[in-house]
């Protein structure tokens, strides 16, 4: 009797042979964890870094016979229940993964496998009607998507500290900026003794999972605004009303205002910087954090006796009480954005919306 090896075999769902004396078979493959369909391997320095992608191992053999009851093949069969559903309903509109997914928190840990139901469904029905080859593929290393959460959490945490530099004038919690979910990160802030922001950070991966489906899912053709997600979805935070004084309320000219930087939205990007809103020029006063008309700049030079040059963003530092301006030590200029980072004579300050702070 013919004996032929199946080294250089392609799968197919049936087996064909024309001889009944030919016998197809095929040595068993290793079980239990092994590395070429759980592990994948990173090609960098110092030879690239090899990491588990999933934990699936072998159960058993499925068994495909041809015409004749000698003529067969024993193709592995893999246990799938340790990918965990994700259930019906998960969010509206529901919308699906076509793949595994496999978290891991760090190169080192343990991942955690997803899938939809209707494709984990369509995986066991394939094994069950013995076809196991697309199965097989399908929970290879080589067909699943990784995510690893742990630089994730680490720029969460980093968004975290420029977020609790910067002081809104809130009351209760010295003023600090509180976002209590970033996308799966939950902050679970409560106040210490000195009425700071303390962190107690908890994950959740369903919100990390649905954003993932989003991300993957074919767009919305029937308009740009339909395929972006809302900033209520993707995170939540403590809301703060505009501060709006009454009609009768005096200037606060000397301190910091505490609108929000109205009518432009935001703050100068430089000292007497200009910008039209409403057909009206606004100049950016940097000494109380304000917009002003050119006739409010009037008086606020005339009440406390500056002399300065507006225009093309330029700034004289001409005082008729001889008092001199501070451009935001140590930088020199206001920042460009909140959390802004700048080093300077070997320390490293952050821009907090106000003035420069040592990070």
């Amino acid at each position: 009797m013919a004996s032929i090896s199946t080294g250089n075999f392609t799968p197919s769902e049936y087996i064909d042979s024309a001889s009944p004396d030919i016998k197809i078979t095929t040595e068993a493959p290793a079980t239990t964890y092994d590395s070429e369909r759980n592990f994948r391997r990173v090609d960098g320095g110092f030879g690239g870094e090899t990491f588990a992608v999933s934990n699936i191992t072998q159960d058993g053999y499925i068994r495909l016979s041809g015409k004749y009851p000698q003529n067969y093949i024993d193709v592995p069969k893999y246990n799938l229940s340790d990918i965990i559903v994700i259930a019906e309903g998960f969010e509206e509109p529901r919308k699906e993964l076509n793949f595994i997914l496999s978290i891991k928190d760090g190169m080192d840990s343990i991942p955690i496998l997803y899938a939809s139901k209707n494709y984990y469904d369509g995986l066991i029905s394939e094994y069950n009607n013995k076809k196991p080859f697309g199965v097989n593929a399908s929970t290879h290393e080589r067909s699943i998507v990784v995510i690893d959460i742990k630089p994730l959490k680490e720029l969460t945490e980093s968004m975290r500290v420029a977020e609790l530099s910067i002081n809104l004038n809130r009351t209760g919690t010295n003023g600090q900026i509180e976002v209590t979910r970033n996308l799966f990160t939950n902050s679970n802030y409560k106040s210490d003794s000195n009425g700071d922001l303390v962190a107690s950070p908890s994950y959740d991966l369903n919100k990390l999972i649905n954003y993932i489906i989003w991300v993957v899912d074919k767009p919305n053709t029937k308009g740009y605004d339909e395929r972006l997600i809302p900033a209520n979805v993707l995170g939540d935070w403590i809301e703060i009303e505009p501060y709006i004084p009454d009609e009768d309320e005096p200037s606060n000219v000397g301190g910091i205002s505490t609108t929000l930087y109205e009518p432009v939205g935001r703050f100068g990007s430089y000292p007497d910087e200009e910008v039209i809103v409403g057909h009206e020029l606004y100049i950016w006063n940097d000494e109380v954090y304000e917009w002003q008309t050119t006739i409010e700049r009037d008086e606020y030079e005339r009440v406390n006796g500056v002399n300065t040059t507006t225009g093309g963003g330029q700034q004289g530092t001409n005082s008729t009480q001889g008092r001199e301006r501070t451009f935001y030590p140590p930088i020199g200029r206001a920042g460009t954005s909140v959390g802004e980072t700048v080093p300077a004579g070997g320390m490293t300050y952050i821009w907090n919306g106000t003035e420069w702070m040592v990070l």
